[in-house]
């Protein structure tokens, strides 16, 4: 499947992706099946058997707090991908519109610089619930997000992008640049207080319950002063 990859697209991959990958039941919705080639579809249906296999002895806990693990996870590669789509389109553009190369560039650089610093941080928290969990070993998680990421890319190899370099494509992309920067730092931050909240709910002793939410918060806030 060939597929042109435009501010759009960017856009509308994000949300779907997100969609998607954070809501494991829906992931193997018919209708959403339905779109996918065979290849993409016995990546899809392998994942979700995986998963099932995976959590099939844990207790309602523990489910809870893999997939709040597993949730973070994904959005964070989610992340990653329009982050690398996006850099790519700015590269492209720069080429194709020497003109506004500059602008491009400068607003890109402060789009990636306020995203990456979040991005390490839900990173960390991850390895974080990865090594806080007592439901199974460290390495069997590690084994399992490997074995959905080979899955991923059997995905994205699927869809060729060429991203679309016209000077009205470009604008819209430097534009919107203001909105994606805004919507991934949120929903990054979100991951940040998902190892407290998912301690909590499923009862794992760690940092006194107060002490992790108020890093938690101290972190975002952080973040949050160093984007503006």
């Amino acid at each position: 499947m060939m597929l042109r990859m435009s501010p759009y697209y960017l856009l509308t991959v994000f949300t779907l992706a997100l969609f998607c990958v954070t809501n494991p039941a829906f992931a193997a919705d018919d209708e959403v099946m339905e779109g996918l080639s065979e290849e993409q579809k016995e990546a899809s249906e392998s994942v979700q058997d995986r998963l099932a296999k995976f959590t099939q002895d844990f207790d309602e806990s523990s489910e809870k707090h893999f997939y709040a693990l597993y949730g973070s996870y994904n959005l964070i590669k989610v992340v990653e991908d329009v982050r690398s789509q996006v850099e790519e389109a700015v590269n492209k553009c720069g080429e194709a519109n020497p003109d506004m190369k500059t602008a491009l560039d400068t607003r890109y650089n402060e789009w990636n610089g306020a995203i990456s610093p979040i991005l390490e941080d839900a990173n960390a928290n991850v390895e974080n619930m990865i090594a806080a969990q007592d439901y199974t070993k460290p390495r069997n998680i590690e084994k399992f997000l490997k074995f959905v990421d080979k899955k991923r890319e059997v995905r994205d190899d699927e869809v060729k992008k060429y991203p679309v370099t016209s000077p009205e494509a470009c604008e819209f992309l430097r534009k919107n640049m203001d909105n994606t920067q805004e919507n991934l730092t949120k929903l990054l931050k979100s991951t940040l207080v998902s190892l407290p909240n998912a301690l909590i709910n499923s009862g794992i002793e760690s940092e006194p319950e107060a002490e992790i939410e108020d890093d938690a918060e101290e972190a975002a806030e952080t973040d949050a002063q160093d984007a503006q």
